[in-house]
């Protein structure tokens, strides 16, 4: 028994050390490797043609654009109706939208990643204009969702470019020139969502909107504090059934025997082992499939359950959270939508003023929700709070919001210079005013 022991403590310090080695290499930085922005470049595309030509590359990328945005929305609005938008928005944003993360770092880099949360914010904007009559909900297969995904993508890039030749009739060369540079920034920041760390944009708020805790009580029957509990909790919720779907699909995916695999499936989702063996003999000849098809085919099958990973009832939430039910409810009534109530919204307004930013959940029942992108409360959690406080008392909020920058302000320059004289609420004169 000494001896084994030894041999384990000594298994252990070998792999501490080689964690070890692991970060040391990941956090060395090349000496002659600037850690600064570095600038490059980029040639102009354009340079070399004239006026005239330019003109009609411009026109023609516009042209292109036009089509390809009113083909992808077309194809995305028939996915959408002909199949169900929660099974497809939960795979998006499973798939789409998390990434593995371990002993090494993040596993996944951004460069690799074709869909982001503006694609499935997008996307449950224009589920949500379908009336729940129109919805058919028919089967699907991996085929659907990924031409719901090239349709997606295609879809937003068309949109950046669309209108490239819009305004530029008759204006100046540095007037052209303004107007292609704000498309190209539309194009590059309609995507961004963070204005902070997770923890930052928490904090952050609470210090400024739990100070209208009471106000909010009296009026909505609760508060910011609840409201910003309530999506740290879904958020950890998601973030859980996520990490314990991919820790069961990890272990299935190890198995080399496709029996053992489909027994092993079975019982992954409840089912019994008379079913397996049903499977196996009627329904799949796994014997001339690879493992590899056969995993691919139990996968697509899990998929549909992904749901159950994004939805909600309020009694679960409040057993979790030690709020009233009663509280919970008008939260999640309060911040999500149900199908067809953004029929009549543009749909040229969703790229640029989503209402699921506000709203992000959407009520399937009476005590039944959704919610794939909690997240997006905290990407758009200044005007999500303020929308109910303004109806409170508007010029309140602006002085909370002007008090407590000052004081930030206060707070951070006398930790960063202890020994500076600060002082807080100067007023000044600019030409007697």
């Amino acid at each position: 028994m000494g001896i084994d022991n030894r041999i384990r403590r000594r298994q252990k310090k070998q792999n501490r050390l080689k964690r070890r080695k692991l970060l040391k290499k990941k956090r060395t930085i090349n000496n002659n490797t600037s850690i600064g922005p570095v600038w490059q470049m980029m040639q102009n595309p354009f340079a070399n043609l004239s006026e005239e030509d330019r003109k009609k590359v411009i026109q023609e990328i516009a042209k292109n654009s036009e089509e390809i945005y009113f083909k992808s929305l077309a194809k995305v609005n028939d996915i959408l109706h002909r199949y169900d938008p929660i099974t497809l928005l939960s795979i998006l944003a499973c798939y789409g939208l998390t990434v593995g993360v371990g002993d090494a770092g993040i596993q996944t880099k951004d460069s690799d990643l074709k869909i982001y949360q503006s694609h499935v914010e997008l996307c449950q904007g224009l589920a949500l204009k379908i009336k729940p009559e129109d919805l058919q909900r028919q089967p699907f297969g991996p085929d659907i969702v990924q031409e719901l995904w090239d349709a997606l993508t295609n879809l937003m890039y068309a949109q950046s470019f669309r209108g490239i030749s819009q305004g530029i009739e008759n204006k100046s060369e540095e007037q052209k020139a303004i107007t292609l540079l704000q498309q190209w920034l539309r194009s590059h920041t309609q995507m961004v969502r963070n204005w902070g760390y997770f923890s930052q944009v928490i904090s952050i708020s609470q210090e400024i909107y739990n100070y209208f805790d009471e106000h909010l009580e009296k009026v909505y029957s609760f508060s910011a504090s609840n409201v910003i509990e309530l999506f740290q909790l879904l958020v950890r919720e998601t973030e859980t059934a996520n990490t314990g779907r991919y820790r069961s699909i990890s272990k299935l995916y190890k198995l080399k025997d496709k029996r053992e695999l489909v027994f092993k499936y079975y019982e992954l989702i409840g089912e019994s082992a008379e079913k397996a063996d049903l499977f196996i003999r009627n329904i799949v000849d796994i014997d001339s499939l690879p493992i590899k098809s056969l995993f691919a085919i139990l996968l697509s099958h899990y998929d549909l359950r992904l749901p159950e990973n994004y939805e909600f009832s309020p009694r679960y939430l409040s057993e979790k959270i030690g709020f009233d039910e009663s509280i919970v409810k008008k939260i999640l009534d309060e911040f999500s939508f149900a199908w067809g109530e953004l029929e009549s919204y543009k749909t040229e307004y969703l790229y640029l003023s989503n209402p699921i930013w506000l709203r992000p959940l959407i009520k399937l029942e009476e005590y039944r929700y959704f919610c794939a992108l909690p997240q997006v409360f905290f990407s758009f959690i200044i005007p999500s709070i303020e929308r109910l406080i303004e109806e409170i008392d508007r010029t309140a909020l602006a002085k909370r919001r002007a008090d407590y920058l000052e004081a930030k302000i206060v707070e951070i320059i006398n930790r960063r210079f202890p020994e500076s004289n600060t002082i807080a609420g100067v007023k000044w004169k600019f030409n007697d005013i």
